[in-house]
């Protein structure tokens, strides 16, 4: 809303200026959307403003989608203070990188008036000065879709209505989550990392965050000229066609089936030992050191970052910080009782978790479950039994 406002306010402050035209009549202004990719960065997909002008013989694209790496790079990363920014390139220079990757370019060329061309691309050069490049990255509200959604916005000033958007009462956890499906492992992280503002319900414009619902969005949308509606995009076409199609990740290759196998096998062993004393093997070890490890990063994420998505995780009560020194109160207190009630108690939370999983307000990752499962089931178990063992570590 803020970067909206600031388009509006740089349009009415410039608009003794706009009056010499700047652009040719051949000139035209496209969106570009790129197809998601392989990797994780670009899952996603990606979206820029192309200006050409024959005339001026200049074939531009605006990028609000890139970032410096440097020896801050991952510290900021981590922090949620990395500064993204708008760049310009040559579209040769994109589409040869779409091409390289394997996915699919699609141009819209939109209808929009000599002023409102000539007032973008002023724009989109004003902001893509190193003064006023950069700005602070939100994943869901101020991204390098959302930020070409608010320029066109801010540009057409009023002319310009959204028609008829798709309406599917998802939240952006479950919008994500369709461009996830060759990626469980990432899925899974992202998952656990994501807070509860994540399970939000996205508006029909606030769908536009995704490249591809942008894309969706502008295809559907009208400006008001001369007193009749025209549509925003006068002409579609694919300009490269990769034929590439990312496949779901298979079945036995999941998280989910991983933890499920490893669900089983803890069951197997915790049946056969359920009534002989305790012993912490050393895979309890490792999963609670773990577990405890991923409580104190959701700890950091929430309250040591600037992520606005990341805080309210309610993974906490299952991934929590003090967990890491479960190890060492088994061996250690000498007051099995109180050891015991520990154990109990973190498994009685997870299953109270479990149970409360429809009305919790976070979603929660269908491979948390027989995790969740195995961490219930091994803590029951010392805890029933922490008072038959002999106070000596049993090796695994």
């Amino acid at each position: 809303m803020k970067f909206f406002l600031n388009i509006l306010i740089w349009t009415l402050l410039s608009l003794p200026a706009t009056a010499q035209e700047v652009l040719s009549a051949e000139s035209k202004v496209s969106l570009i959307t790129v197809a998601p990719g392989e990797e994780l960065y670009s899952g996603f997909g990606h979206s820029a403003y192309r200006v050409v002008d024959p005339k001026l013989g200049f074939d531009k694209v605006y990028n609000y989608g890139t970032f410096e790496f440097n020896e801050d790079f991952y510290g900021k990363f981590i922090q949620g203070k990395l500064d993204y920014m708008l760049t310009i390139q040559a579209f040769q220079d994109l589409l040869d990188d779409a091409i390289y990757e394997k996915r699919s370019v699609t141009e819209q060329v939109l209808n929009l008036s000599s002023s409102q061309k000539d007032s973008l691309y002023k724009f989109l050069e004003w902001n893509a000065l190193q003064e006023n490049k950069y700005y602070k990255y939100d994943f869901f509200y101020d991204n390098c879709s959302s930020r070409l959604r608010d320029v066109m916005q801010g540009i057409c000033k009023g002319s310009l209505t959204f028609d008829n958007l798709e309406e599917r009462n998802l939240s952006f956890r479950q919008l994500i989550d369709e461009y996830l499906r060759d990626k469980e492992v990432q899925d899974f992280g992202m998952d656990i990392g994501l807070g509860a503002p994540s399970d939000v319900k996205a508006t029909p414009l606030q769908y536009m965050f995704l490249p591809d619902h942008l894309m969706n969005g502008f295809a559907k949308a009208t400006l008001h000229r001369n007193g009749k509606n025209i549509p925003l995009v006068g002409e579609t076409k694919v300009i490269y066609a990769s034929g590439h199609t990312l496949k779901a990740t298979p079945f036995m290759q999941t998280p989910f089936f991983y933890l499920s196998v490893l669900l089983f096998i803890v069951i197997l062993v915790t049946i056969k030992n359920w009534n002989k004393p305790a012993t912490m093997s050393l895979l309890d070890s490792i999963l609670y050191i773990i577990v405890g490890l991923l409580g104190c990063l959701l700890v950091f994420l929430w309250f040591f970052t600037d992520h606005k998505v990341t805080v309210n995780n309610w993974n906490l009560l299952w991934a929590n910080p003090l967990v890491l020194f479960f190890p060492i109160l088994f061996r250690i207190i000498k007051n099995k009782d109180l050891v015991s009630k520990i154990f109990i108690g973190y498994g009685i939370l997870l299953v109270l978790e479990l149970l409360a999983l429809p009305i919790l307000p976070q979603q929660f990752n269908i491979a948390e479950i027989p995790l969740v499962l195995i961490l219930a089931l091994r803590s029951f178990y010392i805890g029933k039994n922490i008072e038959k063992h002999d106070s000596k570590p049993v090796q695994a």
